[in-house]
């Protein structure tokens, strides 16, 4: 998977089942971790903090990469995933797995986050 492959800065749509097979396979190949962003079309909060996430994708380029799934387009995922909780929801996962999450549209708590997982795995 091309955009893998590069770790480009942005987030990514994950459309699909299939979609978010490939991007947990090419991640867990590249040895990288994701940010998954649970939202939806008529989530506010989410539409809100859209633009940091974006700003952060740039920030943590080749260490993390950035996807959505909209929650209410692709379902199997989000049940998957147990994203149901409260929206937004961010998880990062590494190696397949959930490894940290944060519901809500908390920018310094999602910073926190990121910089605690990179500052493990340098």
């Amino acid at each position: 998977v091309q955009f893998v492959e590069s770790k480009s800065r942005g987030v990514l749509a994950v459309p699909s089942m299939a979609d978010w097979t490939l991007v947990q396979e090419a991640a867990e190949e590249g040895g990288f971790a994701v940010l998954v962003t649970f939202g939806a079309a008529w989530c506010k909060p989410c539409k809100a903090i859209a633009p940091f996430v974006q700003e952060l994708s740039a920030r943590f380029a080749g260490s993390i990469l950035f996807v959505k799934v909209d929650v209410d387009e692709c379902e199997a995922v989000a049940e998957q995933a147990n994203a149901f909780r409260g929206l937004p929801l961010f998880q990062l996962r590494s190696k397949g797995e959930a490894v940290d999450e944060l519901i809500g549209a908390r920018q310094e708590k999602l910073v926190t986050m990121l910089e605690k997982f990179v500052g493990k795995n340098d």
